[in-house]
């Protein structure tokens, strides 16, 4: 079923492409080329519209985009890194699932389900998102908690996530709160907190999903 839908979504969503790919390919060739990261939204017409200053909240996809596109001088690279990316997703579902009953078609039907979903384009993060890559992250670190094993490997892993899009950081919080709330893990729960903050932007990476609310456009 996996292999079946990752070769559907590629056939059916091998062009799309939107504006914010663009918008993260020139942040990544930025940091790149200065070797520093932009203080000032200038690769947007609301930023520089509002003057807003810049929140680097994906620099780490960004500079993996900027990677991809020089190495190849297309989208392609790109493309058959989110369907592999969705394909991964896929599988942890399917993993996840079976952690949590003995059923062995249980865990075949929701990776179908995602799997119909992704390849209808039903789904926001079968494109060239950062949140395609950082729900990866969360699927492992729920799988750490579900299987009790590796369980420190959630504090780095939720590191890579929150440089890849620290603005899903309410969700992976949640997530982990859950965990070792349930689990009496609060030392787990604490490196993971902390890693919020450590962003180009710190507590502002944090703000800047409810900063950006205020603006239409």
């Amino acid at each position: 079923a996996s292999t079946l839908f990752m070769l559907s979504n590629f056939v059916l969503n091998i062009v799309s492409i939107n504006n914010d790919d663009f918008f993260f390919l020139n942040i990544g060739r930025y940091i790149l080329k200065n070797l520093s990261f932009p203080t000032v939204d200038h690769f947007t017409l609301l930023g520089q519209y509002h003057q807003l200053s810049m929140t680097n909240s994906s620099w780490l996809y960004s500079i993996f985009l900027q990677f991809g596109y020089s190495l190849t001088g297309s989208w392609l690279f790109l493309q058959l890194s989110t369907i592999l990316a969705s394909f991964i997703i896929s599988l942890l579902l399917g993993l996840i699932v079976k952690t949590k009953t003995k059923s062995k078609t249980f865990p075949a039907v929701i990776i179908s389900l995602w799997g119909i979903m992704s390849t209808l384009n039903l789904s926001f993060f079968l494109q060239i998102r950062p949140q395609t890559f950082a729900i990866i992250f969360l699927l492992l670190i729920i799988y750490f908690f579900e299987t009790k094993k590796n369980i420190w490997f959630v504090p780095p892993f939720m590191l890579i996530a929150m440089n890849i899009h620290v603005g899903l950081w309410p969700i992976f919080i949640l997530v982990v709160a859950f965990y070792t709330w349930k689990n009496k893990q609060y030392k787990i729960f604490g490196l993971s907190a902390l890693t919020t903050l450590l962003t180009p932007n710190n507590i502002q990476g944090i703000l800047s999903p409810f900063k950006f609310m205020k603006y239409k456009g």
